[in-house]
């Protein structure tokens, strides 16, 4: 009897199967996809973590002090600094932009500003700069070194450094100081200048240095004065003056921790005019054809501050110059 070899049947693939097969295969690559798309976007939203949420090693080196973001190697702190001064540290804060201001012990601005490290995210990268400053009042101030928050602005991972200015005691030794206790202020001015002339009349009310000067008529004034007035808020003294002439830029700043702004008014020539606000009366800064415009005009700005006033003082006596006085100063 012969032997019958059974065979086995091939596998076929049925067409009525070939729909179900294509769904599968098409679900198989879509899930890839999904999968792979997910990827991509968590690596790019890890990309733009601010390095708030990472925690580099902290591993302050010699000659360095800090935190985990920002470390300082110079300057070191309580170390006697020139102008300008050179500033360099490593960090690790968003976009790489580190934030500098240094300050007078008024809490004067002295300088604002910023400097680019060499890169951010995955380490400490260096960064260096010199950074000029405002000749200060005072002779200690600090250094703050931060990230601003690109959320609120606010300060973060700040590293401050206290320091003493070296040019303070030399930039001023040989001035005179001139001191009014009727309205609580000093002022310093080069000590080869004559006493400022204190003025009251139906125009202003306040002092003049530097006198005299002649113009190109030859006529003899006082390019540079003090003026006082009565109080007004910054934003008032900024509004009134773009609703009257168009001044192209009015910087704000601090003068012994009070409001200030400074511009360019349009008259017979350029003029420089600052402005310090307080609650009782504004202090005009006036420099006439910009005769004093830049260091020295700085510097005296730089020496003045508000004292305890004398309130023995004549309280009958006008704090303030007549309103029509407004014509003639900043």
């Amino acid at each position: 009897m012969q032997n019958k070899t059974t065979k086995k049947p091939e596998k076929t693939i049925s067409l009525s199967n070939l729909p179900s097969i294509i769904v599968a295969v098409v679900l198989i690559v879509g899930i890839g996809a999904v999968y792979g798309l997910l990827g991509y976007l968590v690596s790019g939203i890890k990309e733009n973590i601010t390095p708030a949420t990472q925690k580099p090693s902290m591993e302050i080196t010699n000659n360095y002090f800090g935190n985990e973001f920002i470390q300082v190697k110079s300057p070191q702190k309580n170390a006697t600094i020139k102008n300008p001064v050179s500033i360099s540290g490593k960090a690790n804060v968003f976009e790489a932009n580190v934030r500098v201001r240094i300050l007078d012990s008024n809490k004067n601005i002295l300088a604002d500003t910023f400097i680019t490290a060499g890169g951010w995210m995955d380490k400490l990268y260096l960064f260096e700069k010199e950074i000029s400053y405002k000749i200060p009042q005072t002779k200690n101030g600090l250094i703050e070194i931060f990230e601003e928050s690109a959320k609120d602005g606010s300060d973060l991972y700040k590293v401050e450094v206290p320091v003493i200015f070296g040019e303070y005691e030399d930039a001023f030794s040989d001035w005179k100081v001139y001191r009014n206790e009727e309205f609580g202020f000093e002022v310093k001015y080069p000590g080869d200048w004559d006493n400022p002339l204190w003025q009251e009349n139906e125009y202003r009310k306040g002092i003049t240095f530097g006198c005299p000067v002649f113009d190109f008529e030859g006529n003899e004034y006082c390019p540079l004065s003090l003026s006082v007035s009565k109080a007004i808020t910054k934003n008032e003294a900024i509004r009134n003056k773009r609703d009257v002439i168009n001044i192209p830029t009015i910087k704000e700043f601090t003068v012994d921790t009070r409001e200030a702004i400074t511009y360019q008014d349009a008259g017979i020539c350029l003029e420089t005019c600052t402005k310090i606000f307080d609650s009782k009366m504004t202090i005009s800064f006036m420099d006439r054809c910009s005769v004093y415009k830049g260091k020295i005009f700085d510097q005296i700005l730089s020496t003045f501050k508000f004292i305890e006033k004398n309130e023995t003082a004549d309280e009958n006596k006008p704090s303030i110059y007549p309103s029509k006085g407004e014509a003639c100063c900043c």
